[in-house]
């Protein structure tokens, strides 16, 4: 997910000029971006108070691939508004990211493996994050659009979004809390 995350990000400018807005209005829609992320982490935090952390990942996955599928849609209409708000919901989205998988991860592995637990996961996480964006530009140049590595990516969020749902929390032991 982390990979999608930083193929949107690094890719939203030349891809909303591809669309065919200005450089001014796609450095905006990163803005608003941002502001959905700021605005979701709060939100996120105190929701994981509240409900059940599967479905906050699904919900907040969910928000992200509906933000690009709304980014594909503005190259047809150039419609500002449906732009502002892909990015929004994108950014909204992807603010839950990093609240919610690190209270999934404790939650599910406990205090006393967490740490061995993301040092096997984190090399894997930090070579599809600078392996997805080459990935997303190559398709460009392969396909001179970024229509079909954004669907990638709205899947990637989608299949993400049910493994997390569909995941049993692990019983923990003693020994693991």
């Amino acid at each position: 997910i982390l990979g999608a995350l930083m193929s949107v990000l690094i890719h939203a400018i030349p891809f909303t000029v591809e669309a065919g807005f200005s450089r001014t209005i796609a450095a905006a829609a990163l803005t608003v971006n941002g502001i959905g992320n700021l605005t979701g982490k709060f939100l996120w935090g105190y929701t994981l108070q509240k409900f059940d952390p599967r479905k906050l990942v699904f919900l907040a996955y969910s928000l992200s691939s509906i933000g690009v599928g709304l980014m594909l849609t503005t190259s047809n209409n150039l419609n500002i508004a449906i732009l502002f708000l892909a990015f929004f919901l994108y950014g909204f989205g992807f603010g839950g990211t990093i609240p919610l998988s690190q209270f999934i991860w404790a939650k599910y592995f406990g205090r006393a493996h967490i740490g061995s637990i993301m040092g096997i996961s984190h090399p894997m996480t930090t070579l599809s994050t600078a392996l997805a964006p080459v990935l997303v530009g190559y398709g460009y140049d392969v396909y001179q659009t970024y229509f079909p590595a954004f669907i990638v990516i709205i899947f990637a969020y989608m299949l993400g979004s049910f493994i997390v749902l569909l995941s049993k929390e692990p019983l923990l032991t003693n020994n693991s809390k």
